[in-house]
């Protein structure tokens, strides 16, 4: 469901990397392309996805990366004015 939605993309030729530690980065990344930024329209890079996600005032700490951490930078995510990101959480919640 989240390689469906373009939210998570694994490593390219069929290798999805689920038994990887994730990082700080990898989180930001995923919570960017939840609130509809996209690499490929150069919203962002993954290799500076992190300062993106700082910048943008949502980053938590980064290492090391903890279960905690996940959730304050979710509620952060949450809490940023983003009506793109808002009108898509809609969606995504009417679905679940």
């Amino acid at each position: 469901m989240l390689y469906d939605r373009g939210l998570a993309k694994g490593y390219g030729d069929g290798i999805y990397g689920a038994a990887d530690i994730g990082s700080a980065r990898d989180y930001a990344t995923f919570l960017l392309r939840a609130m509809g930024y996209s690499e490929e329209a150069g919203d962002f890079k993954w290799e500076t996805a992190a300062d993106t996600a700082a910048d943008m005032g949502f980053l938590a700490g980064t290492s090391p990366f903890l279960r905690g951490d996940v959730a304050e930078m979710t509620l952060r995510a949450l809490l940023t004015e983003n009506a793109a990101f808002a009108a898509k959480l809609g969606i995504i919640l009417e679905k679940v």
